[in-house]
């Protein structure tokens, strides 16, 4: 987590490796940062993603407690 509390979006800088999104709050800003890496992700990636493999493609990055309750109650 953060110093302030706010959850980070940790990236590979080739876009080689998915993103990793840490413990914290998660605000607005992060979700859109999550947004962003994750659209350069697929358009950077050696072999196309098709559309119904990106969300197992993101998930294993998403490291946030919050995020992990949630996905496992919906």
């Amino acid at each position: 987590m953060s110093s302030s509390g706010i959850a980070a979006v940790m990236l590979h800088p080739g876009h080689k490796v998915m993103l990793v999104l840490g413990e914290g709050i998660i605000t607005l800003s992060t979700l859109h940062d999550c947004e962003n890496v994750c659209n350069d992700f697929s358009l950077n990636a050696k072999e196309p993603i098709v559309d119904d493999k990106k969300v197992s493609k993101v998930m294993g990055g998403l490291q946030n407690s919050h995020i992990g309750v949630y996905v496992r109650n919906n």
